[in-house]
């Protein structure tokens, strides 16, 4: 577990029951070195630091696979985001058709019943800021207000959005 984020359930005898990814664990006390909250960021009540995207797109779908698993907490190489009550929540994939840049797929965006459901947004927000810098905003309030034009421009890039129902996913 070196060097990764993990949850803190609670602590009994010099042990920490933590959560990485969808692992439970037992760690020894004294063996797990607690870091600086990052400096960047809003902490929420629950202790979820929201992430902060300062990266800039490439051209290199590599890349920015790496900056979504690096900076967004993204897994299976940067292309799906997950919460811990929900499974695929984001999915982005690179390529496709011949003329589509990116493919993003949003599973899941908000449910009262999931405490953790308002980090979807918070994450999504950070992704539209790659993909559509000045008109992040744009694109965000789209998503939130859940009014989706089915084509619109944000940043010179054509965005075609549609519901998919054998997925359940926009």
């Amino acid at each position: 577990m070196k060097n990764q984020q993990f949850y803190i359930f609670g602590e009994q005898d010099g042990l920490y029951k933590v959560k990485v990814g969808k692992q439970l664990a037992y760690v020894d006390k004294a063996t797990v070195k607690i870091g600086k909250t990052p400096t960047k960021g809003k902490m929420y009540a629950d202790g979820w630091v929201a992430p902060t995207l300062r990266s800039k797109w490439s051209k290199d779908p590599q890349v920015n696979y790496k900056t979504l698993q690096n900076k967004l907490g993204f897994t299976e190489n940067g292309t799906v985001y997950n919460m811990f009550s929900a499974v695929r929540d984001i999915e982005v994939v690179f390529g496709g058709r011949c003329s589509q840049e990116v493919g993003m797929s949003f599973f899941f965006w908000k449910d009262p019943n999931i405490e953790q459901s308002y980090r979807i947004s918070i994450v999504a927000k950070e992704l539209f800021k790659l993909y559509f810098e000045k008109d992040v905003d744009k694109v965000w309030n789209y998503f939130n207000k859940n009014d989706i034009p089915e084509k619109f421009t944000a940043s010179g890039r054509t965005v075609i959005a549609q519901y998919v129902e054998a997925t359940g996913s926009i």
